[in-house]
């Protein structure tokens, strides 16, 4: 939750994240332990504009519209009359530190 609040901080405002508060956030995934696929994971899924969903298996995609064909790795649950599109990470436990 740490590194998705960082990552969540150093993108609102607005602009691209920069070389140095990547850095930092880098330095804390790995202090804590989470692994670089992990990570990278996690960076796409906070940092990725809303108009390009990552491809992972560890992402739920819940739409009104259908699957796109362009993006099989993730999973994928149609939902009739859902406006827009909820996003669902799935994070080992493991990478989790409360």
């Amino acid at each position: 939750m740490v590194v998705i609040k960082a990552l969540e901080f150093c993108k609102s405002g607005g602009e691209e994240v920069t070389p140095m508060e990547m850095g930092f956030i880098d330095t804390l995934a790995d202090g804590l332990g989470l692994s670089s696929e992990e990570f990278g994971t996690i960076k796409e899924f906070v940092l990725n504009p809303f108009s390009r969903i990552p491809a992972s298996p560890n992402l739920l995609i819940i739409s009104g519209q259908t699957q796109p064909a362009d993006n099989k790795a993730s999973k994928y649950v149609q939902k009739e009359m859902l406006k827009g599109q909820i996003w669902i990470l799935f994070v080992h436990p493991s990478a989790c530190i409360f």
